[in-house]
């Protein structure tokens, strides 16, 4: 029964090309999913705080009922391990996402970054790398990082 609920979920969170008639809304999920999974696994380390942030995060940032955050989790980390390039996520992300979500995007994985209070050199780095992927300046992205560690420190 869950693996073909799992499946049918699959199936609705398949990436196709927007040309081809691919959900888009689906696909900037999914990419979503897949970059906040690869943030944490970033410094080879999990003791299950991130994964549950991220799946907190997707859930509050796409308004999704628990089961579907935890389909999309699933099959995101499929799509992590299938990713050749951080390309291939955030090319998606960069022509559909404005300048503000581009900036929730990355708030989101300095949370996953720092939910166990304290910055791997690996997990910096990706974050920097995805944005500068997604165009988005140094500058924003120290202030975006600093909002995360200020709400931290509270």
């Amino acid at each position: 029964m869950l693996k073909s609920v799992f499946i049918a979920i699959k199936k609705q969170f398949a990436v196709a090309d927007e040309e081809h008639g691919g959900n888009h809304e689906n696909a900037l999920r999914l990419a979503t999913a897949a970059l906040l999974v690869e943030m944490g696994r970033a410094d080879h380390y999990s003791d299950g705080d991130e994964a549950a942030l991220i799946l907190e995060l997707l859930r509050d940032h796409f308004v999704m009922e628990s089961e579907d955050v935890g389909a999309l989790y699933e099959f995101a980390t499929e799509k992590a391990d299938q990713v050749v390039s951080l390309h291939e996520l955030t090319s998606l992300l960069h022509r559909s996402l404005d300048e503000e979500e581009r900036g929730r995007l990355l708030e989101m994985m300095w949370r996953v970054a720092y939910a166990d209070k304290r910055l791997d050199p690996l997990e910096d780095s990706l974050v920097r790398k995805v944005a500068d992927l997604l165009y988005v300046r140094n500058t924003s992205l120290m202030k975006i990082r600093e909002r995360v560690m200020s709400a931290i420190d509270q």
